[in-house]
């Protein structure tokens, strides 16, 4: 007997492996079916996307102003020793580093969620003292954590009640909340997102991985922080839920925040960051340039190599 088989993903790598033909659909329509072996990666990027493939990552200018976030000598005994580095306003620093090499606990540290031994973190020029995630939060850093589900939202909760938790004490008066100025900031955020759900009481557990991103996104934008943390931003998402994501951080950093991105995707450092930092077992192993780095050189840097430093 022979067996037919439908396998739905969005990971090109399998599609290639395991298809015959391949069927393409956006936005709920069919786009296109043909056989897997006349469709280029490239091509089938540029269906599921609707647009060509050299403009899924944003065109990048350097919108670089004033020094925004200053870190100095950051250190935890067991997670990362005398990390330095800023960002500017209106710039994307990309991180880079091996798995465990400290890159999520340096955004943590910054966000709150763990205390560092020293170290001074400056925003503007002032030294602030981050002693939890309010802190953080009260100071202007949003972060998009790398494990969405157990970090960044309340699956049972609605999309509505998800997006608003930060800002909460701004829409409140005498211990109520003003849901009508919420409702339409979050419909406004939501609908710049290009959110797809039933509506805003919908529960994001049962929303897809990439609308799931747009939520813990939509919390953030709500706040209007001066620096996002995304860590892993497109990790478990759609190429076309990508494509938005890399969007949203150009015309954050347009408009001038300060933008750390960590990335265990090399292209996507190479393409969206302005500089790229390399962590290695807790430090920073070196730093490039965006027209100096490579994927040879970052994992160079990431493995004890030399790079070529800025």
């Amino acid at each position: 007997h022979r067996v037919a088989v439908i396998y739905i993903s969005h990971r090109l790598d399998e599609i290639k492996q395991i298809a015959d033909r391949v069927t393409i659909l956006r936005d709920g329509r069919h786009i296109i079916t043909a056989d897997q072996k006349d469709l280029s990666p490239s091509q089938i990027i540029e269906h599921m996307v609707g647009r060509n493939l050299e403009y899924f990552y944003p065109k990048k200018k350097n919108h670089s102003g004033p020094v925004l976030l200053d870190v100095e000598g950051l250190s935890r005994r067991g997670v990362c020793q005398e990390v330095s580095f800023h960002v500017r306003r209106g710039e994307i620093l990309g991180i880079a580093g091996l798995a465990g090499s400290g890159r999520t606990e340096i955004a943590e540290l910054l966000f709150g969620r763990k205390k560092p031994d020293r170290g001074i973190i400056r925003i503007g020029g002032q030294p602030i003292r981050v002693r939890s995630p309010r802190h953080a939060v009260s100071h202007g850093i949003g972060l998009i954590p790398e494990e969405r589900k157990s970090h960044g939202l309340v699956l049972e909760m609605s999309i509505f009640d998800n997006t608003t938790l930060p800002i909460l004490e701004c829409c409140s008066f005498c211990g109520f909340l003003r849901r009508k100025q919420l409702a339409s900031r979050v419909a406004q955020v939501t609908q710049d997102l290009q959110l797809k759900a039933a509506s805003l009481s919908q529960p994001v557990k049962n929303l897809s991985g990439g609308n799931q991103q747009k939520v813990v996104l939509a919390k953030w934008l709500l706040r209007d922080c001066k620096i996002y943390i995304f860590d892993e931003p497109t990790r478990g998402v759609d190429v076309s839920a990508k494509s938005e994501i890399y969007r949203l951080m150009e015309d954050l950093a347009m408009r001038g925040a300060g933008i750390m991105m960590i990335s265990s995707d090399i292209p996507e450092v190479l393409h969206m960051s302005d500089r790229i930092l390399v962590v290695r077992e807790g430090r920073i192993a070196g730093e490039l340039r965006r027209e100096d780095a490579t994927g040879e050189s970052i994992l160079r840097l990431a493995v004890g190599g030399e790079g070529v430093a800025s």
